[in-house]
């Protein structure tokens, strides 16, 4: 069988999350907390392709939607207003279908490639301090690992690509976020 894999593809844009959680000061210097996120995502990746002794040129893209995640952090008060953290929990995230346009020969396809929601586990470390009562300021990094994804091809003249090539996704995440958040 022929296999090949790509490792690497990045995505420029943009993200908003709508974040909830509830936090419990466990002793006067640890806390736990649950939480659930809400990712507006607006980010675009595209992969190019070009064999000039085939002749065979490539143009494809995708874009991540949205992402929601569930999980706990347990931290530690450096100083009363300030929190260092570890994290963890469960996240999916929702991709569109993958575009693609080939040409060779004097001809040019398209092909549009299902691809599905996919989800995992994350882990991250973060600090969370106080500007005011209210209104405090977060940075997180995490790091997601996402279950294979099973894509589902286009039927190519007539010709059901499925019958002769899997392929499977199975992306990592790695995401840095600052927040300003406000705190009832």
């Amino acid at each position: 069988p022929l296999s090949a894999s790509l490792n690497g593809l990045g995505a420029n844009g943009s993200l908003a999350t709508i974040s909830a959680g509830y936090d419990y000061q466990l002793s006067p210097y640890f806390v736990a907390g649950i939480f659930g996120d809400f990712d507006f995502h607006s980010l675009k990746s595209s992969l190019d392709i070009d064999i000039p002794s085939a002749p065979l040129s490539g143009h494809g893209e995708f874009s991540v939607n949205r992402q929601w995640s569930i999980g706990a952090r347990i931290g530690y008060l450096t100083s009363p207003g300030t929190l260092v953290f570890l994290t963890g929990g469960y996240t999916a995230l929702s991709v569109s279908d993958f575009t693609a346009n080939v040409s060779g020969g004097g001809q040019t396809m398209t092909l549009d490639a299902t691809v599905p929601t996919i989800a995992g586990g994350f882990v991250g470390a973060g600090f969370e301090t106080k500007l005011t009562k209210s209104i405090s300021l977060k940075g997180e990094y995490r790091f997601t690992e996402f279950g294979s994804g099973l894509v589902t091809l286009p039927t190519v003249g007539g010709t059901d690509l499925n019958q002769f090539v899997t392929a499977r996704i199975s992306p990592t995440l790695q995401i840095v976020k600052a927040s300003v958040n406000y705190r009832f």
